[in-house]
């Protein structure tokens, strides 16, 4: 709930911190099949396999959709027995397997969900940075940018102040292409809230085409 603290809702969620956390910040958009199958591959077996290895925390915005579908599929699949927190509005979302008219499903995966009042897409930004700041208070923590619309770029706004350092996977569309863009070549975008944002955050950039392997142990390497 939006009233709470981050400390607040992990006791509501009796959880204890201790893991490193992965804020995976993906969009819930589809993609072309070509790229799909590319981001399918780094997700189940660089990402996933990271959070697996490292039996991570990972925090996201709950929904089985676009690219946090793949994550959501990839965890079960990979059979990840630690923390998987869905952070979204409880009003546009609905259970995994209780189909809700025009609601998105929440993914089967996730351990717990914070179901957050209001309306709109991005209501849940706010508390869904308390808690994963709580989570990393004392342990090491990366964002993963994937994809990624509007909604997106709200929460890459609230991830990258803290220091937090976040890993774009360039090739994967959208945001986190235009980022990747603006890092690589810059002043090129166009676009003066992702200038802003790629000026003040601590981005590290990867191709979607990365070796898996290669790009599960970067992660592992910067979460020791």
């Amino acid at each position: 709930q939006n009233q709470y603290s981050g400390k607040e809702m992990l006791k509501q969620l009796s959880i204890q911190p201790g893991s490193p956390v992965i804020a995976f910040m993906g969009g819930a958009a589809k993609m072309n099949s070509e790229d799909a199958i590319s981001l399918e591959q780094a997700i189940q077996d660089g990402i996933a396999r990271a959070v697996v290895e490292l039996d991570a925390i990972v925090v996201d915005g709950g929904t089985n959709s676009g690219s946090m579908g793949l994550l959501n599929t990839a965890l079960r699949e990979r059979n990840h027995r630690g923390i998987y927190i869905g952070v979204a509005p409880k009003a546009l979302t609905h259970l995994p397997n209780q189909p809700n008219g025009d609601l998105e499903p929440l993914g089967d995966a996730h351990t717990h969900f914070v179901l957050v009042e209001g309306e709109n897409w991005g209501d849940e930004l706010k508390p869904m940075y308390a808690l994963i700041n709580a989570l990393a208070e004392e342990v090491p923590s990366l964002g993963i940018l994937v994809n990624g619309g509007k909604g997106t770029e709200d929460e890459v706004e609230e991830n990258v102040g803290d220091d937090r350092k976040v890993m774009v996977l360039d090739g994967s569309g959208r945001l986190a292409d235009k980022i990747s863009l603006q890092l690589r070549y810059p002043g090129t975008i166009g676009d003066d809230n992702v200038e802003k944002i790629s000026r003040e955050g601590d981005f590290t950039v990867f191709d979607i085409d990365l070796d898996p392997d290669k790009l599960a142990k970067k992660i592992k390497d910067y979460l020791k």
